[in-house]
């Protein structure tokens, strides 16, 4: 069974993604991603109509799942964990994970202040 979107935090993604590919530009990724973010979380769509996949988006252009990788479904594939919630192909455990840990930091931070 394949289990959908795993929920990363985007400073881990950025990590991730520059140790596999040491040519990449941190800021240039960060910029892209931060636009794919913004640009999720206002609706915007893929040309077939699916939300887009913002790590995907980040990279190709705005863009859904499918549409870039040619997979019908995520199995374990990151996505940015706070537009994680705008997919349905986010499993129901990992949207969990990703609103716990919203909650966790919200916490962390109110007790801080």
């Amino acid at each position: 069974m394949k289990t959908g979107f795993v929920p990363i935090k985007l400073e881990d993604y950025i990590k991730r993604h520059l140790k596999s590919n040491r040519d990449t530009d941190r800021s240039e990724l960060t910029k892209s991603l931060r636009s794919a973010i913004e640009a999720a979380k206002k609706g915007t769509r893929c040309s077939c109509g699916n939300p887009i996949w913002v790590i995907g988006s980040a990279i190709v252009g705005h863009a859904c799942f499918t549409c870039i990788t040619g997979a019908s479904y995520p199995d374990s594939d990151y996505e940015i964990d706070e537009v994680c919630n705008l997919h349905d192909l986010c499993s129901v455990s990992a949207r969990k994970r990703s609103k716990d840990s919203r909650k966790r930091h919200t916490n962390a931070k109110k007790a801080k202040d």
